[in-house]
């Protein structure tokens, strides 16, 4: 699964609700981009903030989901 769809997912499941029920992740970062990211895995992590949560991505393919304070 990539970053993107991984991320997206992980904040619905926090929420308990449908990740088309929640803001698009396109709104806050790009998905591609994200993605694209961790192709080489070049980057170590990325985070940014989606519907209310502190999201972490790694290049190992762990998404960390943070209630946003």
């Amino acid at each position: 699964m990539p970053p993107s769809t991984a991320a997206a997912v992980a904040v619905a499941e926090a929420k308990g609700i449908d990740p088309c029920e929640m803001q698009q992740l396109y709104q806050v970062v790009d998905p591609d981009a994200l993605d694209a990211l961790f192709v080489r895995q070049s980057m170590s992590s990325v985070a940014f903030e989606l519907s209310g949560y502190e999201v972490l991505v790694t290049s190992g393919g762990n998404v960390f989901v943070f209630e946003d304070s």
